[in-house]
């Protein structure tokens, strides 16, 4: 494994592959968004098991439950399907159709540094930096829980990884 020099920096492009990938991880794992559909389909669910009751009298089933067990399954499948199309929507507006310079990271002693392309760079201490996660898409580097930083696959290296590991501790870094 390969020791990144004392100030080492990367430019990163990214395309639609990468940033969908990333909205998932970040919205599906990170912010666990998947909990609230699920408690919606588990409620309605058991309120339309509950209206089945009378089925194990002989009686039909009554329409209620079916109309409960239609909307337990066809709202979460709205909802997913709504987080899909918006995250291909912010694609298009990006047009990341093809990979594109986004920002370059620096790795310092004292910092991480990130600075989007034509915009100032951004200093965030080791110390303050909120997680980093390591998935078989890349690294994503969390400097506050409405910032992160992509590292795609063909740029995050084991020696990123161990830096990373190094300055923000086991407990702020998480390999998936």
């Amino acid at each position: 494994m390969d020791v990144l020099p004392e100030d080492y920096t990367i430019r990163i492009s990214i395309d639609s592959f990468d940033f969908r990938r990333f909205s998932y991880f970040n919205a599906f794992y990170h912010r666990n968004m998947w909990r609230r559909p699920l408690l919606f389909f588990a409620l309605l669910s058991g309120f339309g098991a509950l209206c089945l009751l009378p089925v194990l009298h002989g009686e039909p089933p009554p329409l209620p439950a079916l109309l409960l067990f239609a909307v337990a399954i066809l709202i979460p499948l709205a909802y997913f399907l709504q987080f899909d199309l918006s995250v291909r929507d912010q694609c298009k507006t990006l047009h990341l159709f093809y990979p594109q310079e986004v920002y370059t990271i620096r790795f310092s002693q004292d910092a991480f540094y990130a600075a989007p392309v034509g915009q100032q760079a951004i200093r965030v201490p080791w110390d303050n930096l909120l997680h980093a996660y390591r998935t078989r898409d890349g690294i994503y580097i969390y400097a506050d829980p409405a910032r992160a930083f992509i590292i795609p696959a063909q740029k995050a290296s084991d020696s990123i990884w161990a830096c990373l590991t190094e300055k923000l501790g086991r407990r702020r870094t998480t390999e998936k």
